[in-house]
């Protein structure tokens, strides 16, 4: 995977090697790779930085709060932030997101906390 990265970082438009970074830290969060995850969030962020593609920067800082959290710098996520506060504070991102998925279609359109 890395080979892919240092490719892509030699290739791409800004815009797909955000996209690259992103897609290369959800692997690693399923690795449970923590340092690689944080340097991929870093390079999220400073690409979306430099070339002016905000859209980045999301996907940076919540990959960013997911090492913070398995690193032990905050307390385990969901309750801190509110609804869907049903999951267990270690869940890891793929129960997050089969949560926020059944959430989304059972609200048809709107989150269902809301």
């Amino acid at each position: 995977m890395q080979a892919a990265i240092r490719r892509a970082e030699h290739v791409a438009a800004a815009f797909d090697l955000g996209n690259v970074h992103v897609f290369a830290a959800i692997l690693y969060v399923g690795r449970g790779d923590v340092d690689e995850v944080g340097r991929r969030a870093a390079a999220i962020r400073a690409v979306g930085a430099e070339h002016g593609l905000p859209m980045l920067l999301p996907s940076g800082t919540m990959l960013e709060g997911w090492v913070s959290v398995r690193r032990g710098r905050v307390p385990g996520g969901l309750k801190r932030h509110g609804p869907p506060a049903r999951l267990h504070p270690d869940a890891d991102a793929r129960a997050l997101v089969a949560e926020v998925t059944v959430e989304s279609k059972s609200a048809r359109g709107r989150p269902a906390w809301s």
